[in-house]
């Protein structure tokens, strides 16, 4: 079942399980290509990128934040995490 984005963020909202595999068919697949290749390829990272791009999603859908595009939104809390990932990386190989 395809849902329309605002129906996919209610459904969010309300823990609607056709939501929750919307999220899972639609979105997560891209989402994980879209951080895999720009992690080199560490798909621990990536998992962990992922899953809390996705958790973000769904903590902002229930505070009622306006998301009209979520797989635009995903996709910049995924790159802010992949940056802070690599400016925390790099801090640690400058200490050393």
């Amino acid at each position: 079942m395809i849902l329309k984005n605002a129906e996919f963020i209610d459904g969010l909202r309300k823990q609607d399980p056709a939501a929750a595999q919307h999220l899972n068919v639609c979105f997560v697949p891209s989402i994980w290509r879209f951080v895999i290749f720009r992690v080199n390829r560490d798909s621990h990272l990536a998992e962990d990128i992922v899953s809390e791009a996705v958790l973000a999603l769904v903590t902002a859908a229930a505070s009622e934040q306006l998301i009209e595009h979520p797989s635009a939104w995903l996709r910049t809390v995924a790159l802010r995490r992949i940056q802070a990932h690599f400016r925390a990386a790099a801090r640690v190989q400058h200490l050393v």
